[in-house]
């Protein structure tokens, strides 16, 4: 069922003020179908707060199947969808508020990271994923030396 407080005018009249006994006729299936119809086409096109992104690795290379959720911080509410063949997701709508968007790949680490959704937006939230179990390390090694005082 679609919402939406909008007035709709229908004028059966012909030019002269009169209208005609077909449109008489119709004038309640009009009717009906203006209410029923006309707000959801405009509750349909304002609502639309969407996420998307690309998911890739370290080299740049796109990561499909790629388990995605977003959890509305407000609600804890949490929606999930895979990135596709070409490596990007979308949540096609999400209710506007602030989200942490998590992003988990067998052989990858866990990436999160948190997004502000608003009215009638689409937002793009990129992850870069690292592989799993691998850090960098940097080892400092000093040598002995001898200072000689003389």
């Amino acid at each position: 069922m679609c919402h939406g407080n909008k007035t709709v005018v229908v004028s059966l009249a012909n030019a002269n003020g009169n209208a005609s006994k077909t449109a008489q006729r119709y004038a309640p299936a009009l009717l009906v179908t203006a209410v029923l119809v006309i707000p959801c086409a405009v509750f349909a096109q304002g609502s639309g707060s969407s996420l998307s992104g690309l998911i890739t690795d370290n080299s740049q290379a796109v990561v499909p199947g790629a388990i995605v959720k977003a959890k509305q911080l407000a609600t804890n509410v949490t929606s999930e969808t895979a990135s596709a063949v070409a490596g990007y997701y979308r949540f096609p709508s999400l209710p506007i508020g602030e989200y942490e968007v998590t992003v988990d790949h067998a052989g990858f680490a866990q990436a999160t990271g948190r997004v502000l959704i608003e009215t009638a937006r689409e937002t793009r939230q990129y992850f870069i994923l690292a592989v799993a179990g691998t850090t960098e390390a940097l080892t400092v090694a000093a040598a002995e030396s001898q200072l000689s005082f003389g």
